[in-house]
């Protein structure tokens, strides 16, 4: 659910505006904790047949409410065996206003729009994403060059991860997601 927010965020680009899209997405996989999440949901849709319009839809039905909430975000380039990125962030201090986040601070803008994750921590209940455009835009928290790409985001809530998602992400030769701000 809240690794979701993270995965939906960093796995997008202004997909149906202005913007060119440069980051596309496939092999859309969640894996719930069952002490976590109940009734789930993990769908990635295209909206034509080059799929480079793409929305996401996940929801989780929590067990029990969570009021400790960590993120870690992996970008694994394929090509270098390495990871580009490698980063851990607290969703509950960052929604309550006492932690800054990188990549939080890129996300939450759009998963506002399109969820009913907006307030500070704790959680309960249904958490759920619908329909949330996915592109390059959600990616700007970093440079991140043209290549192919394992994107793998966490939910950690008191030490045991609760939810997981991974996609492959692509980014075409002679394109780049970069960073706001630079």
């Amino acid at each position: 659910m809240f690794a979701t927010l993270v995965f939906l965020v960093l796995s997008v680009a202004v997909a149906f505006g202005g913007e060119e899209n440069v980051a596309y997405f496939d092999n859309f996989q969640c894996t719930f904790n069952n002490d976590f999440c109940g009734k789930t949901n993990c769908i990635l849709t295209p909206h034509n047949d080059k799929q480079t319009e793409q929305t996401s839809t996940v929801s989780c039905e929590l067990k029990k409410s969570v009021d400790d909430v960590r993120f870690r975000v992996i970008i694994f380039a394929k090509e270098l065996q390495a990871n580009l990125v490698d980063m851990e962030e607290d969703f509950c201090g960052f929604m309550s206003g006492k932690d800054d986040a990188k990549v939080l601070a890129v996300l939450m803008p759009f998963v506002k729009k399109h969820s009913n994750i907006n307030h500070p921590c704790p959680y309960s209940g249904l958490i759920q994403i619908s329909e949330m455009p996915l592109g390059s835009h959600l990616l700007e928290s970093h440079d991140i060059p043209a290549g192919d790409y394992i994107l793998n985001i966490q939910m950690i809530s008191g030490g045991a991860t609760a939810f997981n998602t991974t996609s492959m992400l692509h980014i075409p030769e002679g394109k780049a997601v970069k960073a706001t701000g630079k």
